[in-house]
């Protein structure tokens, strides 16, 4: 059984349950996702992280805006342009930043652990475990937030599918306060087995869920929960290309996510045996483990000190080759000469665009051309393409 069929049977067996009008099967997704997905201790350090920490949101605006996702800067350059585009408004960004629970907050986890254990059910000790803990996560996390008087008339998650925002953005659902949640990466009907990242769509929590563009609207339609309503928005980014960019004789090698370290050590490997010139760009998750792999291998330049969209904007590479990666999609909107790289275990496929299943096949650099329909498909650029 793959780790998305897990998450699903765990998931179903907390629906229909409540505390305090928080669906459990919702405010808890990732939470259930990140467990089964997690290695052994990856798992033990999250149970206990979840226990010893707490949240305390202050807000008293017109339009508050949260964000949990880490240091990642490309997220937080999404985050300020939906910042500048509500300047109209009274609003108030917010990072989700943890302390430490206090005493009290335990008692009363103990106390409802206790009470959850004993109840009876159908499933294994395992699984009766992992629920009754998460359940009395959910219930000292829902009473510590019903403490705090949040005063907004709008609330714009980062990710509402996510840890805290979950739990936010049904506190403001059972007020009647408009919940919105925003698309921080391409989103798929994936090909493959589904990994973590579907949970960014598939445990959607706000009202509404902002898409970068039809395609993404198509892709997801459905699988998202059916309280949740798909809007087509700008692409959060301001897309923007030198009138003479610098030509390189390189080809950005775009690798995805840590996941599919097997595929990306096949195509560091084919790198380091190729007589032509590459730059790898690293997912930003992933850098250290790709430096570390690509140590001892040959013909190997890796580039992350600028924002992707900064390379792209400012640099006509001979290709941009990829897989697996939003970064792919991106570095057409830069009308770079994009190919993708089939290494056996697709998340998805984009058809308007040449295949390779080796880089050998690079010697004969295949055309590749996509019209500006297809981009607005992928992407809608209404106010915020320039150049």
């Amino acid at each position: 059984m793959g780790s998305y069929y897990k998450y699903r049977r765990l998931k179903k067996l907390l629906s229909g349950q409540f505390i305090r009008k928080y669906p459990l099967d919702r405010v808890l997704g990732s939470h259930l996702a990140l467990y089964v997905w997690l290695p052994v201790f990856g798992k033990i350090r999250f149970l206990v992280s979840l226990l010893r920490w707490r949240h305390e949101v202050k807000c008293d605006t017109e339009l508050l805006i949260t964000f949990t996702q880490g240091s990642r800067q490309d997220y937080k350059e999404l985050l300020s342009f939906f910042e500048t585009r509500t300047r109209d408004k009274k609003s108030q960004t917010v990072f989700l930043t943890p302390t430490l629970r206090k005493p009290m907050g335990y008692a009363d986890f103990c106390k409802r652990f206790a009470t959850e254990l004993v109840k009876k059910n159908d499933v294994n000790c395992v699984d009766h475990f992992i629920l009754c803990y998460l359940r009395s996560i959910a219930h000292i996390t829902i009473e510590e937030l019903e403490d705090q008087n949040l005063d907004c008339n709008e609330y714009l998650a980062f990710n509402s599918a996510y840890l805290m925002e979950s739990f936010l953005t049904f506190y403001f659902r059972i007020r009647g306060v408009p919940t919105g949640s925003l698309q921080h990466a391409m989103y798929f009907d994936y090909l493959n087995d589904p990994p973590l990242d579907i949970i960014n769509y598939e445990n959607a929590c706000a009202e509404t869920l902002f898409c970068w563009g039809q395609f993404s609207l198509d892709q997801i339609e459905a699988s998202v929960p059916h309280d949740v309503n798909l809007v087509v928005d700008n692409y959060p980014r301001n897309v923007t290309t030198r009138a003479k960019r610098c030509l390189s004789n390189c080809i950005l090698v775009l690798l995805p996510r840590w996941i599919y370290r097997k595929e990306i050590g096949k195509i560091l490997r084919q790198i380091a045996e190729s007589s032509l010139s590459f730059t790898v760009r690293p997912h930003p998750g992933s850098i250290s483990q790709v430096r570390s792999l690509s140590r001892y291998l040959s013909n190997i330049q890796i580039e992350d000190s600028k924002s992707l969209s900064a390379s792209l904007a400012q640099t006509l590479y001979k290709a941009c080759v990829g897989f697996n990666s939003s970064a792919l999609f991106e570095a057409l909107l830069y009308e770079q000469r994009t190919i993708q790289y089939l290494c056996g275990n697709e998340e998805f496929l984009i058809p308007e665009i040449p295949k390779i299943s080796s880089l050998m096949e690079l010697e004969n650099l295949p055309e590749s051309n996509i019209s500006e329909e297809t981009l607005d498909y992928y992407f809608s650029r209404k106010n915020n393409k320039t150049s």
